[in-house]
């Protein structure tokens, strides 16, 4: 995610965490440099902004990115 969209990002916006995978979420708060996200699970983590990409829920998935982030 480049810096301007992650300035744009809201609460509850989902997205894609890439931690070896990537794993869809939604944004929870901002604290610092880094967003807490929420897993499905209920876990939440802080996460790198440049870890994070933009999803949309509706496309059940196939909108993951196919390369790692970094």
């Amino acid at each position: 995610m480049n810096a301007s969209q992650a300035e744009q990002i809201k609460r509850a916006a989902p997205v894609w965490v890439w931690d070896g995978y990537w794993w869809p979420a939604v944004v929870d708060e901002r604290s610092g440099g880094f967003l807490i996200v929420r897993f499905e699970n209920g876990v939440t983590v802080p996460a790198q902004k440049v870890r994070l990409q933009p999803r949309d829920p509706t496309l059940h998935g196939d909108d993951k990115p196919q390369r790692p982030c970094g």
